[in-house]
C-alpha cells in the first residue's frame, strides 16, 4: 500500500482510483514536460540553424508547463509532501496533533474554497482572448487551475475526515509519504535498522586514521624510550 488512498481505504475500487488519479497527476505530467522539452528545443534549432522556428512553440510550452504545475501540485498533496513545519508539533500527543491537524486543514480548505468559487467565477463568465499563435483561447489556463485546486480541495477534505476521527479516537497517523515509498523501494527492516544505525554514536570519522598492522602508535615509530 504505497499511496495515501490505499492506507486510508484498502481495495480494489481505491487502487483503479489510485492508478488513474497517478496517471492524471504524475504520468500526464510527466508527458506534457517531455513535449514542452521536445517543443522548446525543436524552436531552438530550427529557429538558428534553418531559418524556421516551430509556429506557437513559446505558447504550447506555457500550456504545458501551466497544466503540469497544477496536476504536480495535486500530486504533492495527495501524497503529502508539501512543505510542513512540524518542529513543535511532533511534540504533541497523538491526541493533540489530530486537533492541530484538523485546524490546519480548516485553513486550507477555507483558501482552497475562496480560490476555487473565484476561478470558477472566472471560467464561467470572463471574455478570453486566444493564446498568441494559437487558435485556443486563454479559458483552457483557467481550467487548469480549476482541476488543480478541485484536486487538492479532495485531499484536503480526506485528510481533514482523517484528523477529525483521530482527534476523537486518540488514534491518528498522518501519512507523509517518503521518496522511497514513491517508487517502492522501502522495505520496513531496512528502514528499521538504519534508524537503530542513524541513533547509535559515532565513533570514527574519516578524520580518524587507523594504524596500520604491525604498529603500536607513536612508540612503535620512534622506537623504544631508553
Amino acid at each position: 500500500m504505497n499511496d495515501v488512498t490505499d492506507h486510508l481505504a484498502p481495495g480494489r475500487p481505491t487502487r483503479i482510483l489510485t492508478r488513474i488519479l497517478t496517471f492524471l497527476e504524475e504520468d500526464l505530467a510527466a508527458v506534457l514536460l517531455a513535449l514542452s522539452i521536445v517543443i522548446l528545443c525543436a524552436d531552438v534549432v530550427g529557429r538558428y540553424l534553418f531559418n524556421h522556428p516551430v509556429p506557437g512553440a513559446a505558447s504550447i510550452a506555457m500550456v504545458c508547463f501551466i497544466w503540469l504545475t497544477y496536476l504536480g501540485a495535486a500530486a504533492v498533496a495527495r501524497r503529502g509532501r508539501h512543505i510542513a513545519i512540524d518542529v513543535l508539533i511532533e511534540r504533541f500527543s497523538t491526541r493533540w496533533r489530530a486537533i492541530t491537524d484538523v485546524f490546519v486543514q480548516l485553513v486550507v480548505a477555507a483558501v482552497l474554497a475562496y480560490v476555487l468559487y473565484w476561478v470558477w467565477v472566472a471560467t464561467l463568465t470572463a471574455t478570453f482572448v486566444d493564446i498568441p499563435g494559437l487558435h485556443l483561447s486563454r479559458r483552457v489556463l483557467t481550467i487548469a487551475l480549476l482541476v488543480g485546486f478541485m484536486l487538492m480541495a479532495l485531499y484536503c477534505l480526506r485528510d481533514l475526515v482523517t484528523a477529525v476521527r483521530g482527534s476523537i479516537t486518540g488514534r491518528y497517523s498522518p501519512y507523509r509519504e517518503t521518496v522511497g515509498e514513491m517508487e517502492g523501494l522501502v522495505d520496513p527492516a531496512t528502514a528499521a535498522a538504519a534508524q537503530v544505525a542513524a541513533a547509535q554514536p559515532v565513533t570514527e570519522s574519516i578524520f580518524m586514521k587507523k594504524p596500520k598492522r604491525g604498529r603500536k602508535g607513536p612508540a612503535a615509530q620512534n622506537g623504544p624510550k631508553a
